[in-house]
């Protein structure tokens, strides 16, 4: 593509043009790595240029929990254990989260921490007041049903354990390949050194400050 008037484009479209003409490489994937299953990556083939067939529906409708020919689904059993669910519903995520990871817990005998989302201004803690307005806020939209908008609005709690499996939901570190989509398990905790003393047997721990780290061991794809 080559602009027919050029001269008449905005300084940033100038810029933006010179940045393109400085790509030499051009990459061309043709083989899917990530799709083992013959019959599904064909489907998603021709899903892609909108060719799908009555094969590839009746298959779809095949793999739908409850259809005749669905094969045996046991969420307690072999590799059902570690199936994603996904859900475009934040209450559900939430839920199934919540649920997978006590049963991890118990499963493991791994305590679980909670840890509340710490509100701060541009960096710095809330004053009283500022607390005080935030409270009034969030009572009056659960008693209203409203539902805000927030940036960076974070979960009132989040729960961890260690060996419990987590997925990043932003890009962080392309480079590192910390994006989203990119799942892990925790490895380590290590908590804030004022961190009241824990009682031994205690199952669930509601951490007084946020840990100083933790850590995630990458799983490969």
């Amino acid at each position: 593509y080559i602009p027919v008037h050029s001269g008449n484009d905005l300084l940033e479209q100038q810029v933006g043009r010179t940045i393109y003409e400085e790509f030499s490489t051009v990459v061309i994937l043709k083989e899917q790595m990530r799709v083992a299953d013959e019959g599904w990556k064909e489907m998603l083939s021709r899903l892609r240029y909108g060719r799908v067939t009555a094969e590839d529906i009746a298959m779809l409708r095949r793999l739908v929990i409850g259809h005749p020919e669905c094969p045996t689904t046991d969420v307690n059993d072999g590799e059902w254990k570690k199936a994603a669910l996904v859900t475009p519903r934040h209450g559900v995520r939430r839920a199934w989260n919540d649920a997978a990871l006590r049963k991890h817990c118990q499963e493991t005998g791994q305590r679980l921490y909670v840890c509340r989302a710490t509100d701060t201004i541009k960096g710095r803690d809330l004053t009283l007041a500022e607390e005080y307005g935030l409270a009034l806020c969030n009572s009056q939209r659960t008693a209203t049903g409203r539902k805000w908008k927030v940036k960076n609005d974070l979960e009132e709690t989040v729960s961890f354990a260690i060996g419990a499996r987590v997925m990043v939901i932003e890009n962080i570190e392309t480079d590192l390949d910390i994006a989203n989509g990119a799942r892990g398990s925790i490895v380590d905790i290590i908590l804030d050194p004022d961190e009241p003393e824990i009682a031994d047997g205690e199952a669930v721990v509601h951490l007084k400050h946020l840990p100083l780290y933790i850590l995630v061991k990458r799983t490969r794809t």
